[in-house]
């Protein structure tokens, strides 16, 4: 999923071709809200787009935006680093947030599956207490 790696520590400072950013575009529209409007998403993705841009180049910029893309919050948990450096990017932090705590494990997918499929079970609905 490329656009995980847009917002991923490790991999967000690397160049992405007019197919990815497609993609993350298409992603960041299904996840828009009232609260946050695409438009306002597209408007940040710029922005953040930027920031990465200049980190990437080597240009010196001494800013919160700038830190984001610093080598010490590279080694950070990826949802973890979206808490703490995207402040200046509220509606990106909520889609990167999302996509970030992901599971991307079949053991881990296959744990959530099973409580979601006991959730919903007909076992599960006839222990009701009541």
């Amino acid at each position: 999923m490329t656009a995980a790696y847009r917002f991923e520590p490790q991999y967000c400072r690397r160049e992405f071709d007019a197919s990815e950013v497609g993609e993350v575009r298409q992603v960041l529209r299904s996840m828009a809200t009232k609260e946050h409007a695409y438009a306002n998403m597209l408007a940040e993705l710029a922005e953040y787009e930027e920031a990465a841009r200049s980190a990437r180049n080597g240009e010196p910029r001494y800013d919160h935006k700038a830190l984001a893309f610093s080598e010490r919050a590279q080694r950070m948990p990826g949802y973890q680093w979206a808490k703490v450096y995207m402040a200046a990017w509220p509606s990106l932090r909520v889609a990167a947030m999302r996509l970030l705590s992901l599971s991307c494990s079949a053991s881990a997918c296959e744990h959530s599956w099973s409580i979601e499929g006991w959730i919903h079970s007909k076992k599960r609905n006839s222990n009701r207490m009541g």
